[in-house]
């Protein structure tokens, strides 16, 4: 799993399915072939869709936040460093996407 640095603190962040399916209310979309849509999420839902990804993680490795805590820590966060969507957007990508190709004989 990976892990984002959130000011002083480190967060375990997966895109599993709970947190594509806030990622697809954000984006009001409603099937898995709506989460193109992420690349059209407007600025202020940027914090909301990384901590989707921390809930997420939260929950997989059974650990408890303070959602309005990260909330706030997230947009205070972002206005230093915005990168911190860009590694987000990194790491929903690989957990929605396979690992590797399926190979398949004669073809």
């Amino acid at each position: 799993m990976n892990t984002i640095q959130v000011g002083n603190n480190a967060y375990q962040i997966k895109y599993g399915m709970s947190g594509i399916q806030e990622v697809l209310n954000l984006v009001k979309g409603k099937a898995l072939k709506d989460l193109g849509k992420v690349e059209d999420l407007p600025l202020d839902k940027v914090p909301q869709f990384i901590l989707a990804g921390i809930k997420n993680g939260a929950k997989v490795v059974d650990a408890t936040i303070d959602e309005a805590a990260v909330l706030k820590e997230l947009t205070t966060a972002l206005d230093e460093d915005f990168t911190l969507y860009t590694k987000a957007m990194e790491f929903f990508g690989k957990d929605i996407a396979p690992d590797h190709e399926v190979k398949t004989e004669g073809n």
